[in-house]
């Protein structure tokens, strides 16, 4: 940079053809090692894309290619309506007191105001609290904090630093013993005495707008996320994970699919999909209610909390101690762009960004009513089948009027205008459900736990939805590659596997029966993103690719999914829901129930496994015969053997397997396989 300065303040001086050459040349040798340099910078960045996670490998690649981090609006002024006039807020600190209004210091309309129900609450706890310090309980909830589960707790969590600044790279890079045994000190002496610490009660809330609103001008446009001390969240990991275990132990809500090991969204919209299939390919109709709650986190009474924990599970001892300290005394500021408030006090609400706020959030829902089925945290539906669209509509509103009432009692606000009616079948009338004295919305269609549902469940528009998605996501990752440079091709099919596929992939077992032309288009993307990785021409052999890439064809890879999902819903003896739905499921011709279809693609494995004894051991299913076999390993060895068939397809050859299921699933495949 020194010669090129010295080289341009002489070519200006004078001009000379020779000043000139002399210039250009230092400046073309700075430009070749700016190149060098970004090239070599591009090199060590898409290293560690092999080796981080999910969400780093996005921030990476926005580093990459210069992308904006954050495509939401920044924070817009808020609409006020006073003496029936209507004005905005555009100064900073305006805007800042009437969101910390809304979500931080707001009281409901609908608390408690009842005194003798309000001392009740109060004095039932003072008990609780007294009986917990008296050492009642099992080991579990008294039991003192392990080293594993000491351990357990390093490399979990963000890196933001919490109020106290420090962050949990500070604490993961630190002299591992040192930092164990100071941990271990320090949280089974809180843990002994039934304290959260003050400092890690106090909260930053950073504001984020909520995507896909038509309007940011009100506080209900934005949520907040709690962002706390590193010390703190780890504390909270292990005191969550012994809740976890405690709620599965009671058999815990079996409509509830959300924070739980072995319940997902997938098994959430298997039973919504299955109920309402089921009515339509019998002729009959289905009407569904999906309810939305205002701000469902921040409204929880956390009084009302502690008395369901303590009576409702039998919570107690110190862990209930431990919660009862976590919610109490809790402090908030809120946190926009650089902008931070003062302190104020946080009276209700489980905060959003713990790991115990979601966890107590779900203890809270577990008493609505039967009628509300199925739910994922705030997620709630309301199901009714039959043949008159008069009786579903009798039911739907039971069930409205029915959350509505609980909603009151527990001091939570169904957002009448958010909340949809949708009628399944070949009924397009639409039907009236009133919500507090206001009409609910009749849709044609509706996401629901992020999956399009159409009124024939013919998933067509989530067929388009996915494959618009891994369009997206697949355009911000392969704008790294050009032509046949960029990141090295393994780590582009990392990048498809973990980015791009989970796009086309989400909750597949839920809408796996789709037609011929919606699994082509999917089919297509997937052979576009392999293209893109690997270099290949637009003429390039679909066979090939997936061969040179390792990637199975989408109609395998759907095969795949669905056996995974039958293994996990008949091995799941926690819940035996999905699994009842399962023998009940049904088909008629051609139109299946989701778990019919589930388990026609799994016929050749479920031949192959009947007579073994199922358990789950550490998140894996295992069949016991004389010798225990992992069906995982023989599901992975199956499916990691379809590229070698994709080559003796094309060759025409058989090929020798000692593995009796593999051959079995490969007489399905109609390929000419001698054991």
């Amino acid at each position: 940079m020194k010669v090129l300065r010295r080289k341009r303040k002489k070519c200006r001086l004078r001009k000379s053809p020779a000043n000139i050459r002399d210039y250009k040349i230092a400046q073309q040798a700075v430009i070749d090692k700016i190149i060098i340099s970004e090239t070599e910078w591009r090199q060590r960045e898409c290293a560690k894309l092999s080796e981080v996670s999910d969400r780093e490998k996005w921030r990476i690649i926005r580093r990459l290619t210069n992308q904006n981090q954050n495509d939401l609006p920044y924070i817009q002024p808020i609409r006020k309506i006073k003496d029936g006039k209507e004005f905005y807020i555009f100064d900073d600190e305006g805007i800042r007191e009437e969101l910390e209004a809304y979500h931080i210091s707001k009281v409901s309309d609908v608390n408690y105001k009842d005194p003798d129900i309000d001392a009740h609450l109060k004095s039932s706890i003072d008990r609780m609290v007294c009986e917990s310090k008296a050492g009642h309980g099992n080991s579990l909830m008294n039991a003192p904090i392990s080293d594993l589960e000491v351990q357990g707790t390093f490399g979990k969590g963000s890196n933001t630093p919490g109020p106290d600044g420090i962050s949990a790279q500070l604490v993961d890079k630190a002299d591992r013993d040192y930092m164990h045994r100071c941990l271990e000190l320090l949280w089974n002496r809180a843990w002994a005495d039934g304290h959260f610490i003050r400092d890690w009660k106090m909260e930053n809330r950073v504001v984020i707008p909520k995507p896909g609103k038509d309007d940011y001008n009100e506080c209900s446009s934005y949520r907040t996320i709690s962002i706390t001390s590193c010390l703190g969240k780890r504390f909270e990991y292990i005191s969550s994970q012994r809740l976890i275990t405690f709620l599965e132990s009671v058999n815990f809500d079996p409509y509830q699919f959300a924070y739980i090991k072995n319940r997902s969204t997938t098994q959430a919209l298997l039973l919504l999909v299955e109920t309402i299939k089921k009515s339509i390919i019998t002729e009959n109709h289905a009407g569904v209610v999906f309810f939305d709650f205002s701000d469902a986190f921040g409204t929880v009474n956390r009084n009302r909390l502690l008395f369901k924990l303590g009576t409702d599970f039998g919570i107690t001892g110190r862990l209930f101690l431990h919660i009862y300290s976590f919610l109490s005394g809790r402090l908030a500021r809120l946190k926009i762009d650089n902008d931070v408030g003062d302190w104020i006090d946080s009276f209700q609400g489980t905060s959003a960004g713990t790991s115990l706020g979601p966890l107590l959030f779900i203890t809270y829902l577990h008493d609505v009513p039967k009628c509300i089925m199925p739910k994922y945290a705030d997620d709630l539906a309301a199901i009714s089948t039959g043949k008159e669209i008069k009786s579903i509509t009798t039911n739907l509103q039971h069930a409205t009027d029915s959350l509505l009432q609980w909603a009151k009692r527990e001091g939570m606000v169904l957002n009448s205008a958010k909340t949809k009616v949708m009628i399944f079948g070949d009924s397009t009338d639409p039907v009236t459900i009133t919500l507090d004295g206001s009409a609910i919305e009749n849709v044609s269609s509706y996401k629901y736990l992020g999956v399009e549902l159409d009124p024939l469940l013919t998933f067509n528009r989530q067929v388009e939805y996915a494959a618009c998605k891994a369009k997206r996501a697949s355009a911000k990752v392969f704008s790294l590659i050009s032509g046949r440079h960029g990141v090295p091709v393994d780590i582009g099919i990392g990048l498809y596997k973990s980015l791009v596929r989970p796009h086309l992939e989400y909750a597949l077992p839920v809408w796996a029966n789709i037609s011929e032309k919606d699994t082509q288009l999917l089919e297509d993307v997937q052979l576009q993103c392999l293209r893109k990785v690997i270099g290949a021409k637009s003429h390039s052999s679909s066979v090939a690719l997936e061969v040179i890439s390792g990637i199975l064809p989408f109609r395998f890879r759907k095969r795949e999914l669905c056996c995974r999902e039958y293994v996990r819903t008949i091995s799941n003896t926690s819940s035996r829901l999905l699994l009842n739905l399962f023998h009940s499921s049904t088909r008629v011709g051609l139109r299946f129930c989701p778990l019919e279809y589930i388990r026609v693609l799994s016929r050749e494995l479920e031949k192959e496994i009947s007579g073994c004894s199922l358990s789950v051991q550490s998140q894996t299913v295992c069949f016991h015969r004389s010798v225990q076999t992992l069906i995982s390993t023989a599901l992975a060895t199956y499916f990691t053997t379809f590229n070698i068939l994709i080559i003796l397809k094309m060759q025409k050859t058989s090929l020798i397997l000692p593995e009796k299921i593999i051959y079995k699933y490969l007489q399905t495949d109609q390929f000419s396989v001698d054991q």
